[in-house]
């Protein structure tokens, strides 16, 4: 089974944006039992209406997933990443993370014990 978590940031810069001139995401993500933590780097270049300029940024990451599930095989990647320019400083990034080979934990079924009390 799969599960997709959506992650979204919004970052301010500076100096305005005009244009994006190269974008890249790197992730640094663990499990560890019910939690999925690290970062994601986001480094690039942009154009202010004037010149290029180098950005680089590093955004942490933590999630926990219900107890329902086994994490002991599952993987991490990158499912989908897009991002938009508001407001002329400030980037939105999405970043949908795609946590793979999860499983279910099976159910335990309790045994309830019944008293029936018979009158004589």
């Amino acid at each position: 089974m799969k599960k997709i978590i959506p992650f979204k940031k919004e970052i301010m810069f500076k100096t305005n944006i005009n244009e994006i001139i190269s974008i890249a995401l790197d992730k640094n993500l663990k499990i560890d039992k019910d939690k999925i933590y690290g970062s994601f780097k986001l480094y690039g270049e942009y154009n202010d209406y004037e010149e290029n300029k180098p950005f680089s940024i590093d955004m942490p990451y933590e999630n926990y997933l219900d107890d329902d599930f086994n994490l002991d095989n599952a993987t991490i990647d990158i499912e989908d990443f897009y991002y938009e320019i508001l407001e002329e400083k400030k980037l939105i990034v999405n970043i949908e993370i795609k946590i793979d080979n999860i499983e279910s934990k099976p159910l335990v079924e309790r045994e309830e014990s019944v008293e029936e009390t018979f009158e004589q």
